[in-house]
């Protein structure tokens, strides 16, 4: 490599070292929270509860998914992750008949911030709501898991697992050129470092 591309790599390793810093941070912080909070009995982490019933028309009534579609509207929460529990999830999307009176529907609603459960009993006009607002060590563990989260923060997340990749790959081509010769080296253990693992993984 010429002087010119190790200043290069040494410029890009810079960067992705501050963006890495940046979301490990993050993770770390919210990692370590979750792993100790127990043994250590960091109680950090709590939440706020609120109960409230709200009003469900008919319309919202007629089946869980119905429900599900009204919810976040109703609720102020435009962009919450909505999911039925599967043992409460109802196929059909027919109006309810008699034979679902009395039936529990159980609709959960997540953001980083909050987590809403609504339990709303078939045929009835009414629908309990338990809201729990997350204060801020809660909320990074529940940005550290994905909680209320669509696909766009795991792409965003897979961008410190990428970080991490490209900081290994510039830290080694650096370290070479500083040690000539153990290019070679380096790419003998890393390889059958690779093979092995590929190959314990396979056996489990």
């Amino acid at each position: 490599m010429g002087p010119a591309t190790v200043a290069w790599i040494a410029r890009l390793h810079g960067w992705i070292g501050l963006w890495g810093a940046v979301l490990g941070l993050l993770f770390g912080v919210s990692g370590f929270v979750l792993n100790h909070r127990a043994v250590l009995k960091l109680d950090l982490m709590a939440y706020a509860p609120t109960h409230q019933r709200i009003e469900v028309p008919s319309t919202a009534g007629a089946s869980p998914q119905a429900l599900a579609a009204w919810l976040p509207g109703a609720l102020a929460l435009p962009q919450a992750k909505v999911r039925i529990p599967d043992e409460k999830r109802r196929p059909t999307a027919e109006p309810v008949a008699a034979t679902e009176r009395g039936k529990r529907w159980n609709v959960m609603l997540n953001t980083p911030q909050e987590r809403v459960q609504v339990i709303y009993w078939a045929g009835e006009p009414r629908a309990e709501v338990t809201r729990e607002r997350a204060n801020f060590f809660a909320m990074l563990a529940r940005l550290h898991t994905g909680a209320g989260l669509g696909a766009g923060w795991v792409l965003f997340a897979d961008t410190l697992a990428g970080a991490m990749v490209a900081l290994t790959l510039s830290g080694v081509l650096l370290w070479t050129k500083l040690h000539p010769g153990r290019l070679l080296a380096v790419g003998l253990v890393g390889g059958s470092t690779v093979l092995g693992t590929i190959l314990v993984i396979r056996a489990l």
